[in-house]
């Protein structure tokens, strides 16, 4: 059985959940969301990366 549901555990889940807690911002544009933005800018050798919040009921 492929373990769809599993997601992986490499040790630093919960240090990372009490650094977005602490600091205060949970939705998009914090830390978490800008390194996410520089990893993928060199991974792809992009100029810029922009990650955007999902926007739930836009019509």
């Amino acid at each position: 059985m492929i373990p769809f549901n599993a997601p992986p555990v490499v040790g630093t889940e919960l240090d990372y959940m009490q650094s977005a807690l602490g600091s205060g911002k949970l939705c998009g544009d914090g830390g978490f969301t800008r390194r996410c933005q520089q990893w993928l800018e060199q991974r792809f050798g992009s100029a810029k990366v922009l990650l955007t919040p999902i926007l739930y009921g836009v019509t």
